[in-house]
């Protein structure tokens, strides 16, 4: 009985060891996963904003250049042509609309449209509403969205760009410069650049990039397993260590435990003139083996410190034959019982060494 509830308590010691080393093993998985998770999301995050940032200004330098230069044909036109102003009409093909700039007008100092062309037709009106009354400064833009989703009649879209026809609306990236012919104004130049792909392209990039998390969070999990396993590996040594420890300090203190019961028992049944005598030896048989359970317990805590990484083991030359004889000694009794003679015959040769 008192076997079995011995035997359940190492059981239950041992479920709880693996309990504690599975769960620090599960908790440092899920510390190095969400450190190397939160990493790479930084990461992208920072990466995502760069790109943009990066691009979109790029779209607005390229669009600058653009209407800059577009200003300046327009300003030698006129000087070439000796004109104020354009006439009705005229000069329709100095600039045409296309990928680079989806729609340009030119307006006079009262806002009325001189000179304008369009990808799309049927939008003049909502564009030519994006630049009515707007005196633009020096590198400033604006950003807009047109609606084309009302604007599916055939007939109506027939001078249309294929690639809108199935597009609902339109983001642009407006710009204005200001025309002079012999330093009088006499106009401005309005530019829309189209930035729906770039724009739809930064709405899709981030469907992307989850997808890249979620791929390498998995990859991450499984790195942080192999991590936090080589990391158990010193606590589940120590664990070893000490279950094989307290294994074999239970072997060593079986036999000086037995031999005290033994002495103390042999002392209880001596009754005769000599037991002053016999229990005076049988004393110094218990003081040796208790002097042997002390050397356990100073082992067991030499042991614990080794945790610390500071061990001390005194090293020093010694004569084992004295204790050899005691220990045979210390038998003899049990040794009888059993019909058995232990002999003395232990021979050593040693050197003492100095210390310098």
């Amino acid at each position: 009985m008192r076997l079995n509830f011995l035997l359940n308590i190492r059981k239950s010691r041992n479920r709880k060891r693996k309990d504690i080393v599975r769960s620090t093993q599960t908790s440092l998985t899920f510390l190095f996963s969400a450190v190397l998770v939160l990493f790479l999301i930084l990461f992208i995050v920072g990466i995502y904003l760069l790109l943009y940032i990066n691009i979109f200004n790029n779209q607005e330098r390229e669009l600058e250049s653009t209407i800059k230069r577009e200003a300046h044909l327009v300003e030698a036109y006129l000087i070439e042509n000796d004109e104020e102003t354009f006439q009705e009409g005229e000069s329709q093909g100095l600039i045409a609309a296309n990928h680079d700039h989806f729609f340009y007008y030119i307006t006079n100092p009262q806002g009325n449209l001189l000179v304008g062309d369009e990808m799309v037709p049927p939008l003049r009106n909502q564009l030519t509403n994006l630049v009515k009354n707007w005196t633009p400064k020096h590198n400033e833009i604006h950003q807009a969205v047109v609606q084309v989703k009302d604007m599916r009649d055939r007939e109506i879209l027939n001078d249309t760009s294929p690639d809108f026809t199935n597009v609902q609306e339109v983001r642009l990236m407006i710009a204005g410069q200001s025309i002079y012919y012999q330093d009088q104004l006499i106009g401005t130049l309005y530019m829309g650049k189209n930035i729906s792909f770039v724009y739809d392209s930064f709405k899709r990039l981030p469907l992307f990039l989850i997808g890249i998390i979620i791929l390498f969070g998995g990859v991450a999990v499984y790195i942080s397993h192999l991590m936090s396993k080589k990391a158990m590996i010193p606590i589940t040594q120590a664990f070893s260590r000490q279950k094989e420890f307290v294994a074999d300090v239970s072997h060593e203190l079986q036999t000086p435990l037995s031999i005290l019961l033994s002495s103390i028992n042999s002392m209880e049944m001596n009754e005769n003139s000599s037991r002053k005598e016999y229990a005076s030896k049988l004393l110094e048989m218990m003081k040796k083996e208790v002097k042997k359970m002390t050397k356990s317990v100073s082992t067991l805590l030499t042991l614990a410190r080794s945790d610390t990484g500071i061990i001390e083991r005194p090293d020093k030359t010694f004569d084992f034959r004295p204790s050899a004889k005691k220990t045979v000694h210390s038998i003899e009794n049990s040794a009888t019982k059993k019909q058995i003679k232990p002999q003395d015959q232990v021979s050593c040769f040693y050197e003492e060494t100095k210390k310098d």
